[in-house]
């Protein structure tokens, strides 16, 4: 049952739309509105934004976004570059910062908007938002980061620097539901097949010799994290290693929340930590 606070008001009303970035490519982006008889309510509201490379579509993104704009909150769900219906390549959060930033920028500026933009969301979507808050879009007012690293290096991609092999899993499911797998029955066909657990006895793996040979955005980004294993200039970018860029972080509220025994769990109590102004960390 819903709490006095937080009860529902409106129906919703759904506008989906192609969000323009600065090097022209679009992203797929549904909006969801406050609504009354099925039209949208007149006036400006403030906005979430749920970016996601797992289909913006899905029925979890769907209830979300519909629970927030019943109660008076614009919502726009955008699948990530390269992903499902947005234009682009799709490379591991290397565009995730500049779309994301972006994307604030432009849902500031549409005639429903109040100008305030807040943003959500777990794992892959807690680091999407890190990435734009370390460019400082000017009408980011808050964020909901759930299981999010700091360091990709540190946690979560590589441990102390040691490659974290579910992301070889993760190439792989990407890849099934890349572009390329939807458009050709051939490649779906070929990671329907995919056992990645027998994958895994098959290391070191090489390139062109798996299923992501038949996905090459997906393969190049799987080696590139595989490959580089010294922390240098690949690690260092604002879209992997947030710890570097925590002065010009924009300075909003942010709740953070995160699992047990999560990789990314320690090196973001640390990094907050520190982040906040604290001397020691405890």
């Amino acid at each position: 049952m819903d709490s006095e606070d937080s009860r529902a008001e409106y129906g919703v009303s759904v506008d989906k739309v192609m969000v323009p970035v600065r090097d022209g490519v679009r992203l797929a982006t549904d909006i969801y509105r406050p609504a009354k008889d099925g039209r949208p309510v007149p006036g400006k509201f403030p906005a979430i934004l749920l970016r996601t490379p797992y289909d913006r579509r899905s029925q979890r993104f769907v209830l979300e976004a519909e629970y927030f704009a019943r109660r008076g909150y614009v919502v726009a769900v955008q699948d990530c570059r390269g992903r499902f219906e947005s234009e682009g390549e799709f490379y591991l959060l290397a565009n995730e910062g500049p779309d994301g930033y972006d994307t604030v920028e432009w849902t500031a500026r549409q005639p429903w908007s109040n100008g305030s933009v807040g943003t959500m969301g777990t794992s892959y979507m807690a680091w999407v938002q890190t990435a734009l808050a370390v460019l400082n879009p000017p009408h980011l007012k808050t964020m909901i980061v759930n299981q999010g690293a700091t360091n990709a290096h540190d946690s979560s991609m590589r441990h102390g620097g040691a490659f974290e092999m579910r992301w070889m899993g993760w190439a792989f499911s990407g890849a099934a539901s890349s572009k390329e797998a939807m458009a050709d029955p051939r490649v779906a066909a070929a990671f329907s097949r995919v056992d990645i657990k027998e994958w895994l006895t098959r290391t070191p793996i090489k390139r062109g010799c798996s299923p992501l040979r038949l996905v090459p955005s997906y393969e190049r980004w799987f080696f590139d994290l595989l490959t580089h294993g010294d922390y240098d200039g690949f690690w260092r970018r604002p879209c992997f290693a947030f710890d570097e860029y925590f002065n010009q972080h924009a300075d909003v509220p942010v709740y953070y929340t995160g699992s047990w025994y999560d990789s990314s769990l320690a090196p973001q109590l640390r990094d907050t930590w520190v982040w906040l102004g604290e001397s020691r960390v405890p």
